[in-house]
């Protein structure tokens, strides 16, 4: 296995690569180079692996043909900290690579339906696409209605649907639908049902609407959705399954018959925001980074709040907490973590939070007992009524003994999960193991 590592890499970069089990890692440019003379500076040298951060290289079909596995390291920026985190996903890339794959890793990764139309953007600068959506779902299946993949015109897909024989089906059938324009349904079996040709045997069915996207009205689209998601916003989309109509985006949820329309809210991805860039705020950056939020820090001292503490963070406001709640008032997904130094530093951010004309899905608090009672009975009478109080989680986190910086990170990345997907924080096997002693 020999690599062509991207010549922008940074020098860490390359150190993290040339103490892996692979053949040989070299750097050679390809600035101004043509599609063909890349492939033969690849072919020459016995490379099976691009690994680069420019993104417009997973477009070149010969590349694909030929088997290249293009790996694109993706980044809110090239700035170092941004890609170094990706290094341990590559790795684990290396050990199962199919060849002629684009392969994605980085700090966006996470951001699913964000990439999914940054994707369609790229896609639809070099011709047409087609957008598969699972729009309906049945038993068990491997992914939820809404899930998206896209086909470009080389028959490349970016995403996935649940892979396997049900996915390979939506790409045959997506390149019919590139040729003609003609959207369709795809059904997909997966009972396992001797009777019938199946895809699977996770127990389910599947539906998925395929469309071709292209031109100019087909971009603007995507990037209107693009830009109410980056800025924090959902959008409600709607995918008319009628051949002489096109996607639209409405104001407001609208009540569609669902036989002729699919209707959807684009959520976008979760931000935290960390107040208070200490010891506490520098590991929960990493936890919450790790199950899928977007990460913005507040501290009012650069000496805390910089890229070197939080390289996981998209966002880092060395400001007032008030003009830093303010440049957040869009974000209809905001959760808040105050995990600051003091007393006073939580009443300013509680009473500015709390009075969000957007609420915020999440407010915890760390602190003690008494603390926290402390910051209650201040800021009450400052006119913040019971029932607002009773939504702050605090003290912050789960019961699970936290003692460390670390641990109490888990604890409030626990809780996080718990509110964004309705658990009941309660131990898995709680209910089994009283059963047993009965």
């Amino acid at each position: 296995m020999r690599i062509l590592l991207n010549e922008c890499a940074p020098r860490p970069l390359k150190r993290e690569l040339a103490d892996y089990d692979i053949s040989t890692v070299v750097e050679m440019g390809w600035s101004g180079r043509k599609n063909g003379e890349l492939l033969a500076l690849m072919n020459q040298a016995g490379f099976t692996i691009l690994l680069t951060t420019d993104q417009n290289l997973r477009y070149q079909q010969n590349l694909r043909q030929a088997g290249v596995t293009v790996v694109v390291l993706v980044a809110p920026s090239n700035r170092l900290p941004d890609l170094l985190p990706s290094m341990s996903d590559v790795r684990q890339m290396l050990t199962s690579i199919s060849p002629g794959n684009v392969i994605e890793v980085g700090r966006n990764r996470k951001n699913f339906m964000v990439n999914c139309f940054q994707q369609l953007a790229q896609v639809l600068e070099y011709g047409s696409a087609v957008l598969a959506t699972v729009t309906a779902v049945k038993g068990s299946v491997p992914r939820e209605v809404g899930a998206k993949l896209v086909v470009d015109v080389g028959g490349q897909a970016f995403n996935t649907i649940g892979g396997g024989a049900g996915e390979a089906k939506v790409l045959r059938q997506a390149q019919e639908v590139l040729k003609t324009g003609k959207k369709q349904f795809v059904e997909i079996d997966l009972s396992g049902a001797p009777q019938r040709q199946t895809q699977g045997v996770c127990g389910g069915h599947m539906r998925v609407w395929l469309e071709r996207w292209q031109g100019d009205a087909a971009k603007l689209l995507v990037h209107s959705i693009l830009r109410s998601l980056q800025a924090g916003q959902s959008v409600t989309f709607v995918t008319p399954f009628e051949q002489d109509r096109t996607p639209y985006l409405v104001e407001n949820a609208v009540c569609v018959d669902p036989t002729a329309a699919f209707v959807e809210t684009l959520q976008p991805p979760p931000t935290l925001l960390i107040v208070g860039a200490g010891h506490v705020g520098i590991q929960l950056a990493k936890v919450a980074d790790q199950i899928g939020f977007q990460v913005a820090v507040q501290d009012d001292r650069p000496d805390w709040a910089n890229a070197h503490h939080y390289p996981q963070a998209s966002q880092i406001l060395a400001i007032e907490i008030d003009q830093a709640i303010a440049s957040l008032a869009a974000h209809q997904n905001l959760y808040a973590a105050l995990v600051t130094r003091g007393y006073t530093y939580d009443l300013a951010a509680l009473q500015l939070l709390l009075q969000r004309p957007i609420p915020c899905q999440y407010i915890g608090m760390i602190g003690s007992e008494k603390r926290v009672r402390q910051v209650y009975g201040a800021i009450a009478h400052r006119g913040i009524s019971k029932e607002k109080l009773a939504s702050i989680y605090g003290p912050i986190g789960l019961d699970i003994g936290a003692l460390t910086p670390e641990e109490i990170a888990v604890s409030i990345g626990a809780e996080l999960i718990m509110v964004r997907r309705g658990g009941t924080g309660r131990s898995l096997s709680e209910q089994l193991r009283r059963q047993l002693v009965i």
